[in-house]
This record gives structure tokens, sequence and C-alpha cells, in this order.
């Protein structure tokens, strides 16, 4: 089971593992056809699966590593060594086959019913547990998979995908290419933040930008969400052209594409990254540029903190 680092990756694993499923071993092996798999003895070497690798590598990183050869193992007879060989590996060599798979998903099943039967201890903010419910899986649209999975979206982004530095591209694309005034890094916790009311700041999305990646008119905003300290924050989206965006080829006076305002405190008591949507639609000149603004909005809370991660247009 793997988490991708960012959804439009799904057909890319760049991303951490939430549980590693150990699936790959080595079939019947020379000219006998006889091979000498985990049998269960102590003194055997055991070299026909991947397991003694991982284990280490998931023990420091505290990752569960659920493993199809221990539960099917050990093969001790002949006929054991033949089933494995000729039912569960597709090739006959190292890869799962049908069988290894729906055996791999009963283990995952297996897995995560322990662990939620296992968490019998209320939470301090709990008063009641709900049981587990095993819920049919949920297929997405063909056309918002399509935009995910498929598309050529266009990302600023306050870190790189995949890496806890700061993105250059991030500032670079801030209107005038300048870091904005009342806003700041996080220190201690992800985003680019703001505790002053009214306080806005801009990015642009420039011109070949536009025309190279925008074609759903999706822009999706990535935040942070949190149970204390958290305010209110507006963004607006604007078509512009020369003189607000340099990049632009055409003069335009601002055209607004649509606003909407984003709640980011939360009954949950967690701090996450949340992204909101926002329709934007593709009827802009050619040549126009996109200007979106953030403020910190007005409201009668002692503190107002706005945290964003970052934009994806599609």
């Amino acid at each position: 089971m793997l988490l991708t680092e960012r959804p439009y990756k799904a057909r890319q694993w760049s991303g951490k593992a939430l549980i590693w499923l150990a699936s790959s071993s080595v079939g019947l092996v020379g000219l006998d056809s006889i091979i000498n798999p985990w049998d269960g003895s102590p003194k055997q070497e055991r070299w026909m699966d991947c397991v003694p690798w991982y284990r280490p590598i998931m023990e420091h990183h505290g990752v569960p590593l659920l493993s199809t050869i221990d539960a099917l193992g050990p093969f001790r007879s002949n006929a054991s060594k033949a089933w494995f060989h000729w039912n569960f590996l597709r090739d006959h060599w190292d890869h799962p086959d049908v069988p290894g798979h729906v055996l791999m998903a009963d283990l995952i099943m297996h897995y995560l019913q322990t662990v939620v039967a296992s968490v019998d201890v209320l939470l301090p903010w709990e008063t009641t547990r709900e049981p587990y419910e095993p819920r049919y899986p949920i297929k997405a649209e063909n056309g918002t998979v399509r935009m995910f999975v498929d598309a050529n979206p266009f990302h600023i982004l306050l870190h790189q995908l995949g890496g806890q530095y700061e993105n250059p591209g991030f500032f670079e694309h801030m209107l005038g290419g300048k870091k904005c005034d009342d806003w700041a890094i996080g220190e201690a916790k992800p985003g680019y933040i703001s505790t002053k009311i009214n306080a806005t700041c801009g990015w642009v999305v420039n011109a070949t930008e536009v025309q190279e990646h925008v074609k759903y008119g999706d822009l999706h905003i990535m935040v942070m969400k949190s149970y204390e300290h958290m305010g209110i924050m507006g963004v607006e989206v604007r078509a512009v052209g020369q003189p607000t965006c340099p990049g632009a080829t055409i003069p335009m006076e601002p055209r607004l594409l649509n606003s909407t305002t984003v709640d980011l405190l939360w009954a949950s008591h967690s701090s996450m990254g949340r992204t909101q949507h926002l329709s934007i639609g593709t009827a802009f000149p050619p040549g126009a540029c996109l200007l979106v603004n953030v403020t910190v909005m007005p409201s009668s809370r002692a503190e107002n903190k706005v945290k964003v991660l970052g934009f994806t247009v599609f």
C-alpha cells in the first residue's frame, strides 16, 4: 500500500510506504527443478525472497512489513514447492499471479482489521469509538481520473515534489518577483504564513505556462487546516495582461474569473494539508496571465493564521 506524494503522480511511485507488501519470490530453479525455499529451518539461508533485505529497512523507518511468503510458508514438502511455483507465480519465476494478488489483498485487509480492532482506547477528544465497518471501494469519475493522472498541470508549490526544501519557483512566481510583506515561511510546521488581517500575497502564472498547462480551467489550492489559531483565507483569480504581468503578450484590464473563501479552522484535533477546488474556466484571451491573490480575511477570532502550501492549475 503506497501513498503517492501527489494525486497527479499516481502512475509514478515516488512517495512513502504506509505498508510494505513483500510479494515477489523465486520459483523453481536449477536443471533438476529443485530449490530450497524457506522451510522454517533456522540453519537454512533464506535467499529465495526479499524479506530478509526489506526487514531491517522497514524496521528502521517504522513501516509495517507484510510478507506473502511467511503467510504461505514454510514450504516443507515437494508438493507445496510445486504448488507455489505453478499456481502462485505469474510467470513461474518471481511475480505473483491472480491467486497471489487475491492473497495480498486478504493480507492487507486482515492487517487493517487487526489494527482497528486493537485500538480500543479512546483518544482525548473522543467520547465513543465507532465500530469498524468495511466499505466498498469508491470509483472516481473518468474525467477526474484523467485530469489528475494524465493531465499536464502547472504547479506553484512551497516545497519541491518529494523534498523538504523550499521551491524557488514558489517565490519567483510571486507578483513583482519579490516576497510578500507580512508573510513568512513557517519554522516548525510547513506553510507560507500570515496572521495579519488583510495581508495579501499574489502569484502569477505567465502566458506561456497558461498556454501549455491550462486545459480544464480548475485551480487547486493547497492549504493547511488545524483545530486552533487558524483564520479564514480569501482567494481571487484574475486573468491579467500587461502591464500587470510583464510575461503577457496582450494589454488588458484585470478580469475576475472566480473567488472563494476557505475556513482553515476545523474540529478535528490534527493539522493536515487539504486541497480546495476553484473553477476558473478557460474563457480568457490567449496571451493572458493568471493572477492568484490570497488574503487573510477579517473575522471576529482572536487569531487569524493562514497557511498556504501551493497551487496547481489544470
